[in-house]
């Protein structure tokens, strides 16, 4: 009787571990995943050229990120600023970033 009831406690907490290490796995590449995201949408690509498709694509996936909301709403909202009178950011983008402001500010 106590070897089985051992062998339970052994049992839970080791799905308790692989739970907690599995959580842990995911926010790390999570984490990894969304600052590589913010690197590809300020940083210019080659030659200084900006890819507008690319950094209307990077906008939208930081809409499921939703432990970063509060960061993303401030970096947003600062790159907005900063781009506002800047004739390389084509509308395109400066339309993105303010769907997925209200998308993030409706959350």
């Amino acid at each position: 009787m106590a070897a089985a009831g051992v062998t339970a406690g052994t049992l839970i907490w080791s799905i308790i571990q692989f739970s907690w290490n599995k959580n842990s796995e995911a926010k790390s590449k999570q984490f990894d995943v969304y600052h590589r995201l913010i690197k590809e949408l300020v940083e210019p690509g080659e030659k200084g050229s900006i890819y507008i498709d690319r950094q209307c694509a990077v906008v939208f996936e930081l809409r499921h990120f939703k432990r970063y909301r509060e960061l993303t709403v401030r970096i947003l909202s600062g790159l907005r600023t900063d781009w506002a009178n800047n004739p390389l950011v084509l509308p395109r983008l400066k339309t993105e970033i303010d769907l997925t402001l209200k998308y993030l500010n409706g959350l």
